[in-house]
């Protein structure tokens, strides 16, 4: 490879790790305004990049989120968050909840 190619390759990554970056940044925003909105204080959250949780389908411009949180009554429950539109990512502002189940986990402790 020349230099001019190497920087070129360098380059591309660099643009796709800044708009991965800026899109994180975006559904981390979205994730906290819903639990503000909601009355609900997150606890606890972890970005999961493989799998799907309970969703039938998370494309790869969708962010998955496991999180736990409490509400203004002290009651604590996880639920599973999909970011971001199947196609257009997080240039859309769509949030997908899906609630566990009373006594289960989203959280994978070890």
């Amino acid at each position: 490879m020349t230099l001019p190619e190497i920087l070129a390759v360098l380059g591309v990554l660099a643009l796709a790790t800044i708009c991965w970056f800026a899109s994180y940044v975006q559904s981390r925003r979205i994730l906290e305004q819903w639990a503000q909105a909601s009355g609900l204080a997150l606890e606890r959250r972890e970005l999961h990049f493989l799998g799907r949780g309970p969703f039938d389908w998370v494309s790869r411009t969708q962010f998955l989120w496991a999180v736990r949180v409490r509400s203004n009554e002290g009651r604590v429950q996880d639920a599973w968050l999909r970011c971001g539109h199947a196609v257009f990512g997080m240039f859309s502002r769509r949030l997908d909840v899906k609630w566990v189940d009373a006594g289960k986990s989203a959280f994978l402790d070890l």
